[in-house]
């Protein structure tokens, strides 16, 4: 096991695009995380939709073989999960 524990940068503002929630650096690979608090009358899906619309993965694209793109919705009242949806990119060599 003793291998890097990996890079954690919150609120990543190295974009031009906007402001990534959370990006974890791991062995080559980057997760790209946007957290959403929905209500129930939104579509679901947003988080995942950003990441893409605002292309936060491009930076990382050079530099890492794997990119996980992951979108994570909350419910303001029940405070639990509601959306949890991901999505694996190649990365650019």
């Amino acid at each position: 096991m003793g291998g890097h524990p990996g890079d954690v940068t919150a609120e990543d503002t190295t974009t031009s695009h906007g402001r990534i929630d959370m990006t974890v650096k791991i062995d080559n690979r980057a997760y790209i995380f946007e957290f959403k608090v929905v209500d129930i009358d939104k579509t679901p899906g947003t988080a995942l939709e950003q990441i893409k619309q605002k292309k936060y993965a491009e930076k990382y694209r050079a530099g890492m073989a794997e990119i996980y793109l992951i979108g994570v919705e909350f419910n303001r009242d029940e405070r639990n999960i509601v959306t949890f949806e991901w999505e694996q990119l190649q990365a650019c060599h």
